[in-house]
């Protein structure tokens, strides 16, 4: 008997190759599927002894994700900088590229670390004969860099014609027509923005949906004009004359891009350094170059141009960003220095880093803007541990719960609107678009089991209903249903990771952190307020202690302590408190605003 690896890169690919291989292996042969993303697709089996299908994060441990971070900071941060004098060439307007886009580029290295660390231990746990690979494949770019440092016995490449990648979330353009839809209404039903009043102070607001009631708010002060940056973004691309100019100067820029990005390849240094693990992957990012220039550089130059007369136009006294390392928003913090202007960035979503210390964290650290309000003293912390000042940290408590803590739900109308029964115990799944379908099957027949208990499951906006219509018979599957309705009328509360989760305990909901693979920098740590399970039989338990024996007793005052120091204030008042930092930033320093 002897063990081989297949490599593959969607749910179509993964068939194909088990088809082809169970023709070329013995009957005994067991093959190990190696799936290169983080999660598997609706059709691929984990459970088959033969042919067992796996995932990278199976095959990594906690100093693995470690190292992994530490040379993702250091290519992000560094790639553009290896051959002198390319920082300067790649720059516009005084504002480097490179730099623009450094965390961004974090999903590639990323991506490429993980997944050739998986293939190494892969190998190294199982000593394939063969390894399978679909040459037009996803995967193909990988296993050449792993093949060419001879780590690899033998590779027989198929050619299966190219298949996109398995995707979980199809309703993404749907979803995006539809909001920037209601968007344009918005604009359409006032063409002729108003002129800035000179005696206010103008503040420039990026909320990209995240903090929509800040923005609602700072637009009845009277003392502020406030500018939507989400607004003026939508106003460019809706202007023919606009759009115009940008497909006329777009070409030329990726030719020029283009020119440049393989000027790189002239000295033979700058690709040795693109090494990992003894491999040289430096191929594979000259793939992921071309797309820097066809898309994303030509794209950063004419957001510079229309962002530059934007601020120097309105001149702003304060930018507010839900983030500052995407590129639109960094380009944001580089320009509000550059007319005078402060800056400040909102938290808005769970950090909890891999490394211990340093100064990366993704996301977070460094910090381009001057200041940024986090949610409660946890994060602060930890922005302090990785070298942001205090003074440029502020705790508010998170805007985004002020909403639905302050609302009184209608918690028998959402019961009956589901069809739950009197005194049937609901269970509530938040897919997050991380739960696998093996996953979902232990949940569902877990909870299925227990009598006088409902499960509904909640699918991310982005995702795609019909994929979990095999779940219909056994669950309630909702994608539209407001979430805190929810959470409000939930006896129980599984994430695998997930801000949600963070959602939940702060309306006092038992939270049950489910998840086969524990990686670091999850959403909970140990001493977090969660339970947790590994399994059915773990899941099993956990339910009984939640279910039967009461929520009020998971609430200890231990865990309200942990509560306050991540949430701080559930008041209903953190958008006040995040609108006294605006006010405040635009006069003088603070730290905290209680």
């Amino acid at each position: 008997m002897a063990n081989h690896l297949a490599l593959v890169s969607s749910e179509a690919e993964f068939n194909e190759v088990k088809k082809l291989v169970e023709t070329r292996i013995g009957k005994e042969d067991k093959v190990v599927f190696l799936f290169h993303s983080i999660f598997l697709g609706p059709g691929i089996s984990s459970d088959s002894k033969r042919f067992p299908a796996k995932v990278i994060s199976e095959f990594l441990k906690e100093a693995d994700f470690k190292e992994i971070e530490l040379r993702v900071a250091f290519f992000a941060r560094n790639w553009y900088k290896f051959v002198p004098g390319f920082d300067g060439k790649a720059s516009f307007d005084g504002i480097s590229l490179g730099f623009v886009q450094e965390n961004e580029l974090n999903y590639f290295f990323k991506r490429t670390f993980y997944l050739l660390k998986a293939i190494l231990k892969a190998i190294e746990e199982f000593n394939p004969k063969i390894i399978f690979v679909n040459k037009n494949g996803l995967s193909s770019q990988y296993v050449e860099a792993v093949e060419d440092a001879e780590k690899i016995a033998k590779v027989e490449w198929l050619d299966i014609p190219a298949e996109t990648v398995y995707v979980r979330h199809p309703n993404l353009t749907q979803k995006k027509a539809r909001d920037v839809w209601q968007k344009v209404k918005t604009i359409a039903s006032n063409p002729f923005p108003s002129r800035p009043n000179p005696e206010k102070k103008t503040v420039f607001v990026r909320e990209r949906g995240y903090v929509p009631e800040l923005k609602a708010k700072l637009a009845k002060e009277q003392d502020i004009n406030l500018v939507s940056l989400d607004e003026f973004l939508l106003r460019k691309l809706l202007n023919p004359v606009t759009a115009l100019r940008y497909y006329s100067e777009k070409n030329g820029l990726k030719s020029e891009f283009k020119e440049l990005f393989e000027g790189l390849w002239v000295d033979s240094t700058f690709s040795t350094r693109f090494e990992f693990q003894g491999i040289n992957f430096a191929n594979v990012f000259r793939m992921q170059l071309s797309q820097l220039a066809e898309r994303d550089w030509p794209e950063f130059v004419l957001l510079i141009k229309a962002l530059s007369k934007h601020f120097e136009k309105k001149k702003p006294d304060l930018v507010v960003l839900w983030e500052d390392w995407v590129p639109f928003e960094r380009i944001c913090t580089i320009l509000a220095k550059r007319v005078g202007a402060k800056s400040l960035v909102l938290q808005h979503g769970f950090f909890n880093p891999i490394l211990d210390e340093g100064d990366w964290v993704q996301g977070f650290v460094p910090l381009t803007a001057d200041k940024i309000t986090v949610w409660g003293q946890k994060f602060k912390d930890i922005l302090i541990r990785f070298g942001i000042e205090p003074d440029r940290v502020v705790i508010t408590g998170v805007p985004r719960l002020d909403s639905f803590i302050r609302k009184e739900f209608d918690a028998e109308g959402t019961r009956a609107k589901l069809g739950l029964k009197q005194g049937e115990k609901m269970v509530f799944v938040a897919t997050s678009g991380y739960l696998t379908k093996p996953e979902l099957k232990e949940i569902m027949d877990t909870v299925s089991k227990r009598a006088n208990t409902r499960l509904v499951v909640k699918i991310h906006p982005f995702e795609d209903l019909a994929y979990y219509n095999w779940m219909k018979e056994k669950a309630i599957v909702l994608q539209a249903t407001n979430l805190y309705e929810l959470l409000n009328i939930s006896d129980a509360v599984i994430i695998k990771f997930s801000t949600v989760g963070w959602e939940a305990v702060a309306l006092g909901k038992p939270v049950i952190m489910f998840e086969k693979n524990w990686l670091p920098g999850k959403a909970f740590g140990s001493k977090d307020p969660v339970l947790k399970a590994k399994n059915a039989q773990e899941l099993e338990k956990v339910l009984e202690l939640v279910l039967s024996k009461g929520n009020e007793k998971l609430l200890l005052e231990n865990n309200q302590k942990i509560i306050h120091n991540t949430l701080f204030k559930l008041d209903g008042k953190s958008t006040d408190r995040t609108i006294n930092v605006i006010k405040t930033l635009m006069t003088t320093n603070t730290s905290r605003v209680d």
